[in-house]
């Protein structure tokens, strides 16, 4: 008996067609020519940090730390003073989102504009000066989560200093790894940046932004607690490079 009788045969070989492509799409492993020891380099960054704070018997102040270390995703394979200035440059950036994710704990009224404010402006920094993948999501991410950090008004300080230690710890290791393998292979020439247009620079950064605030007073209005991962998530989503990336 026909499992499906009301339904055509071809609609349904058309749907599993289109469930092989799909899980085919999500499996596959794309080959990638960056080197081992760009990995290696970017877990010493977020690891060493943890580390320290486990010896030490203060994980809270290793995870602070560490979230400072994702800043080494953002080495570019350019020439080494191009992505020195340029990986200081996130590390700025990084340390004042989540200092201004901070203080916006204390506020949490202001709480989703504070956040939505920051994605939009770090969104449209980042497409202005075509800043590769992860693009603004770790900035959006340090946000979030200092948002949600259950501290008092005098730790605000120390843990900036933290994060800010992580980034200088990151940069160091960025260096060391950026001597190594540019003996190794020719950096990538430094290209001039696209014309900024207003839809891709001004108005989808307002979109993202206006959407992750959005995201925010849905996890306020649901009672989650330390519903970080709530504007993440959307970003992700939302700040998808191409449908298919948005897709999956």
């Amino acid at each position: 008996m026909d499992e499906f009788p009301h339904t055509p045969w071809w609609a349904w070989s058309r749907v599993q067609a289109f469930l092989r492509a799909e899980l085919a799409q999500l499996t596959t492993v794309h080959a990638s020519d960056r080197p081992w020891q760009m990995p290696l380099a970017a877990a010493l960054a977020s690891g060493l940090p943890l580390m320290v704070g486990a010896w030490f018997n203060r994980l809270d102040y290793g995870l602070a730390s560490s979230l400072g270390g994702l800043v080494f995703l953002y080495v570019p394979r350019t020439a080494l003073h191009h992505r020195m200035v340029t990986l200081m440059a996130c590390a700025f950036g990084m340390s004042a989102c989540y200092a201004l994710g901070l203080m916006s704990h204390f506020w949490p009224a202001i709480m989703a504009l504070s956040l939505a404010v920051i994605a939009m402006l770090v969104t449209m920094v980042c497409r202005f000066y075509a800043v590769g993948p992860p693009g603004s999501f770790f900035f959006v991410m340090a946000a979030a989560i200092g948002a949600y950090m259950p501290i008092q008004v005098p730790d605000v300080p120390l843990y900036v200093g933290l994060l800010t230690l992580g980034c200088v710890l990151a940069c160091l290791i960025a260096l060391g790894y950026s001597l190594w393998i540019l003996r190794l292979r020719e950096p990538a020439p430094t290209v001039p940046l696209p014309a900024p247009t207003f839809d891709f620079v001004v108005f989808d950064s307002v979109v993202i932004g206006v959407f992750v605030g959005l995201s925010v007073l849905v996890a306020q209005a649901l009672g989650l607690q330390r519903a970080y991962w709530v504007p993440v998530s959307c970003l992700a989503v939302i700040a998808g490079a191409t449908l298919r990336a948005v897709w999956n």
